[in-house]
């Protein structure tokens, strides 16, 4: 008999450690070309916190479905 397995949400915790420690945590929720897109985004950001919002809001939308 096969049971079915419900396909679970990977789990993100947003911490507030270094740049580098989240974009790896947000290497397993995304896809290459995303990550990739988002490591520019970052390195382009200027700031702790415009780059922290910018991994916020690329990971938002993946958390929420």
């Amino acid at each position: 008999m096969q049971t079915s397995r419900s396909k679970t949400k990977p789990h993100y915790t947003f911490t507030d450690s270094s740049i580098p420690v989240m974009l790896r945590s947000t290497k397993a929720l995304l896809s290459h070309k995303q990550y990739k897109n988002l490591c520019i985004a970052v390195n382009e950001a200027e700031g702790y916190h415009e780059k922290k919002n910018v991994i916020f809001r690329c990971i938002e939308p993946v958390i929420r479905k």
